[in-house]
C-alpha cells in the first residue's frame, strides 16, 4: 500500500494480503443470499511478513496495524445493491455507480462484463462518502476527518467457456483488489500536518 500527501509522489508504506471466501445459494423468490468472511493483513515491505508494529515515518510514532474480520452477508435481488455506511442522513453508496443503467427510477442489478476472446471481465466498483465513525472527540489520533470516501474496486477474470461447461464443478479464476482512501485509523495521523493524505 502507498500513500501520498502535501502534493509529493505515492510512496509505499507496508504490504497488504488477506482471504475471502463466500457461499451462495438462492431462495425462493430466486434473491441470491450470500455469506462470507475477510481478513486483511498489514505486512513489512521487505520480509512479507505480518506487521505486529509499524513505525509511522510521519509522526515517528510505533503503531499497532489492525488486522481485521470481515463477516460478509448479503441477499442480492434483481436490483442493483446499495450500501448503507455512516449517518442516518449519509447517501447509500450504489454499486458500480459509472456503469449503471437507470430504468425508472431503478437499477436492474446487470453487471458490465466484458468478453475478450475466452477472458471474460468484470469490474466491480464503490465509491463511498459518509460521515466518519471515528471521531475526533473519541479518537483525535485516528481521526481523519470528517467525512471519509474511501473507494474500492474489485477486478475479475473467468474463463467463459469453463464457465458455461456445467459439467466442470469450477472454472479458472482471478481476481484483484484496490482502494483508495484516507489513512486507516490505526497509522495514528490525525491532527498531524499530512492529516488529508490518501
Amino acid at each position: 500500500m502507498f500513500g501520498r500527501a502535501g502534493g509529493k509522489r505515492h510512496e509505499p508504506l507496508f504490504g497488504y494480503t488477506g482471504s475471502g471466501v463466500m457461499r451462495a445459494k438462492h431462495d425462493d423468490d430466486s434473491n441470491l443470499l450470500i455469506r462470507g468472511k475477510e481478513t486483511g493483513f498489514f505486512t513489512d515491505l521487505a520480509s512479507g511478513e505480518i506487521l505486529e508494529e509499524w513505525l509511522n515515518p510521519d509522526t515517528g510514532e510505533l503503531v499497532k496495524p489492525f488486522i481485521f474480520l470481515n463477516e460478509v452477508g448479503a441477499k442480492l435481488t434483481p436490483e442493483m445493491p446499495r450500501y448503507f455506511f455512516g449517518g442516518a442522513s449519509d447517501e447509500p453508496t450504489l454499486m458500480n455507480k459509472g456503469t449503471h443503467i437507470e430504468d425508472n427510477g431503478k437499477v436492474p442489478f446487470i453487471l458490465p462484463f466484458e468478453s475478450y476472446g475466452d477472458d471474460l471481465l468484470l469490474g466491480w466498483d464503490y465509491a463511498h462518502g459518509y460521515t466518519n465513525p471515528v471521531t475526533k472527540d473519541k479518537w483525535p489520533k485516528a481521526h481523519a476527518g470528517a467525512l471519509i470516501s474511501p473507494s474500492e474496486h474489485v477486478t475479475f477474470r473467468i474463463s467463459k467457456s469453463e464457465m458455461e461447461d456445467r459439467s466442470l464443478p469450477a472454472c479458472r479464476f482471478v481476481a484483484g483488489f484496490s482502494k483508495v482512501s484516507e489513512w486507516w485509523p490505526w497509522m495514528k495521523t490525525g491532527g498531524i500536518k499530512y492529516q488529508d493524505g490518501v
